[in-house]
């Protein structure tokens, strides 16, 4: 017997038309955990529809009967608890049976998925939001549609990127609790709701925020808020990546510099690039004003510092031989390596991507000179740094630098006697440094004279400085002696201005265990004279009436002396002579000005006219003679500066311009250089440094030759005896050489 189907359901065009029509949809509301179907019905009047939901075996079972609209083609909608993942099926109930209608996404049964992971709603500002605010949701995911809503308002689409984030004006919506609604389109007709309720407040406030663009210095970004309320701003605090970054209570800069110009109506926030680090950063401003109503702003920092690299502590400023090694760091705050190089001069000695890198090199090949020393590294951005060094290299003819300390760049090398220097440290501090030893003394009380307009002088055991502390109301003249206690002398003279205002002390000058200087006290002009051994002061008093020049002090036979003239500006003035065991003083029958003795020889100078200064009458004439007495020389009537010691005169003329000419115990005039040839002096401690092929040479009279002391020409050289001071590179660093 041949089996026969059963009967298969004949269902009207109409029928089928309308269930491929209906375009079942489903919408999952996770805050009630409730699914709501909807479907289109345009099927014949009295027409009803039973929803069916699958059970773990897959077959569907009855849930509800829903009446239709009588054909009217309009949307049903049926809502039942979903706490979990289930499939729905929803049929017509036509003549012919239980007719599926189909989905949205095709087919007859509709799926209906909770999602395992929670998602939120997330503000990028804090309740109660004010002004602008980017809704988004959590979790990063990319969705096929998003629609936002503001107490089921449309707000628009969200974007097509991770989160589907929309900006929100809340200022449209008054103040209070607002529902926010994200209606998530998961795929074709499958939809989950996720709502958040919010406090919105925006206050009556004003603001904005802005970089300021001119005003971002090196390693620094500004940020200026402006901001205004009728109820008066309160304070404006800032937040950086989460953490406070600091709070102001009243303006602090100008949207126009100079601030004594313009007004200072910004407040006004410094983010240090270097101290931030590179990367994308969330700057958040809070505005409060005086009712505590507050207004949340915020920003994007995007910082890309550049790498950074330095040399080896020390190299800057040294002297490198045979094989030495070039060390250094590169460092970053991004994750992409670094590629450094170091060359010397034009030479690449290293290229590599190591952070701690060093380089061997080879010197001895290098002539004698000056050389730079570059460290270069760059990222992957090709943002880069450099760091430099000078080095320095002699020839082995030359002299042998010793290396005595480094003073840094704010440093200055100020005075040497002997073994010792006297130098200003990057504190201003006046340090006393014997190089033998290494003891390394501050002078007290020196921060009140460290500018560049006192003058520092340094004894044997002692240190004198010539400048106006808060002590001083003029220019005063300080001691310090191996205690290291100041002393202000002008302070303690005896013969000060007895009417509160002290004349300044002028132009001290160190003579063996003395301290001399000009006194231009009101009523008791002259010089003053300051035994160190004894800590007693001395006076010369000039003759009511008169006046001096700034005197010059000197040693013959163990015993000070003073020279100094009466009424200088006269023209030509009688040169006198004090001696400190006499206390006397005697006039030298010498008509000049300005003398200098050496203690066997006395200069000095009388007026002239010169070409750059027409009309005026300066020194022009430089004559001389034997202390003792004897035959005057003139040694030149164009005179450029000049100076007396050891028996040798030095002076300038116009011809000669930078060089000088000298004259040993009244012989005739020569010039200094490589050829210079004289008869030698046994014993002379006379050294003549000079100039030539760009190298520093020294001629001594004792043996009449000159010697080579550096290949180098240093900015500043201090000389003491057969000692030189001098300084090099950018951290100035001091070396010390000594002829034999």
């Amino acid at each position: 017997m041949t089996p026969v189907d059963p009967p298969q359901p004949t269902f009207t065009q109409r029928d089928l038309d309308s269930a491929a029509n209906a375009k079942v949809s489903s919408t999952l509301n996770l805050a009630d955990n409730s699914v709501k179907l909807e479907w289109t019905d345009s099927f014949a009047a009295g027409t009803d529809f039973v929803v069916d939901i699958a059970g773990a075996d897959g077959k569907f079972a009855r849930a509800a009967t829903v009446p239709g609209l009588n054909g009217a083609g309009g949307r049903i909608a049926w809502s039942w608890p979903n706490a979990q993942t289930q499939t729905y099926r929803v049929s017509a109930v036509v003549p012919a049976g239980a007719l599926p209608l189909t989905a949205s996404a095709g087919g007859t049964s509709i799926v209906v998925a909770v999602p395992q992971a929670a998602v939120t709603i997330i503000t990028d500002k804090t309740e109660p939001l004010t002004g602008a605010v980017t809704l988004s949701l959590s979790g990063g995911a990319t969705y096929r549609s998003v629609k936002w809503y503001s107490d089921l308002r449309l707000l628009g689409a969200g974007a097509q990127t991770p989160g589907a984030p929309l900006v929100w004006d809340s200022k449209s919506d008054p103040v209070g609790n607002h529902l926010i609604l994200a209606l998530v389109e998961v795929s074709d007709g499958v939809f989950v709701e996720y709502r958040r309720a919010v406090a919105v407040a925006n206050p009556d406030i004003a603001a904005s925020v802005a970089r300021n663009v001119r005003m971002s210095a090196a390693f620094d970004e500004v940020y200026d808020v402006t901001a205004t309320s009728a109820n008066g701003i309160a304070k404006v605090a800032a937040v950086l990546d989460g953490a406070p970054f600091g709070e102001l209570l009243q303006p602090n800069g100008c949207p126009i510099e100079p601030c004594g110009v313009y007004p200072q109506s910004v407040y006004r926030f410094v983010l240090n690039e270097r101290a931030v680090g590179s990367g994308t950063h969330a700057l958040k401003i809070f505005v409060t004003d005086k009712t505590g109503a507050f207004l949340e702003l915020s920003d994007t920092v995007r910082i890309s510092n550049a790498p950074a690299v330095t040399l080896e502590s020390g190299l800057d400023g040294s002297f490198i031989s045979g094989n030495v090694v070039l060390r250094g760091k590169a460092v970053t705050d991004k994750a992409s390596p670094l590629t450094t190089t170091v060359k010397i001069g034009s030479l690449t000695v290293l290229t590599t991507t190591q952070l701690d890198f060093s380089a061997p090199f080879e010197a001895s090949g290098l002539g004698a000179g000056r050389y730079v020393v570059t460290a270069t590294t760059t990222d992957n951005t090709n943002m880069s740094a450099s760091s430099t060094a000078t080095v320095y290299v002699q020839s082995p003819s030359a002299a042998k630098p010793e290396k005595i300390t480094v003073l840094q760049a704010e440093g200055e090398l100020l005075a040497a006697a002997g073994d010792s220097i006297l130098y200003r440290a990057a504190d201003r501090s006046i340090h006393w440094l014997n190089t033998v030893t290494g003891l390394n003394r501050p002078i007290s009380g020196s921060i009140d004279l460290a500018w560049i307009n006192t003058t520092w002088l340094l004894g044997d055991g002692f240190v004198v400085a010539a400048g106006r502390g808060s002590d001083c109301q003029d220019q005063c003249v300080y001691f310090w002696g191996s205690d290291l206690v100041v002393k202000n002398l002008t302070n303690i003279d005896p013969q000060r201005s007895v009417t509160g205002f002290e004349g300044g002390s002028r132009m001290p000058q160190i003579v063996g265990r003395y301290v001399v200087w000009k006194s231009e006290a009101v009523s008791f002009a002259g010089f003053r004279i300051f035994e160190t051994d004894t800590a007693t002061l001395r006076s010369i008093l000039l003759p009511a009436g008169t006046n001096s020049d700034l005197g010059f002090g000197y040693m013959r036979g163990g015993v000070l002396n003073v020279l100094y003239t009466i009424n200088p500006s006269l023209g030509v003035a009688a040169i006198t002579n004090w001696n400190a065991q006499t206390g006397a003083s005697e006039n030298l029958n010498i008509n000049g000005n300005s003398p200098r003795s050496d203690g066997e020889r006395v200069i000095w100078t009388r007026p002239g006219t010169d070409p750059l200064y027409p009309g005026l009458s300066v020194p022009r004439i430089l004559l001389g003679r034997p202390l003792a007495g004897g035959p005057e020389l003139t040694y030149t009537s164009t005179l450029r500066g000049y100076s007396v010691s050891d028996g040798l005169v030095r002076w300038g003329e116009d011809s000669t311009g930078a060089n000088s000419l000298y004259s040993i115990n009244g012989s005739d005039k020569f010039a200094v250089d490589l050829t210079t040839n004289r008869q030698p002096l046994p014993g002379s401690p006379i050294e003549i440094d000079f100039q030539a092929n760009q190298a520093v040479y020294t001629w001594k009279a004792a043996s009449g030759k000159s010697q080579r002391l550096l290949d180098i020409l240093p900015v500043k050289t201090l000389q003491s005896g057969n000692k030189r001071y001098f300084t090099l590179g950018n951290n100035k660093t001091v070396y010390r050489v000594v002829t034999d």
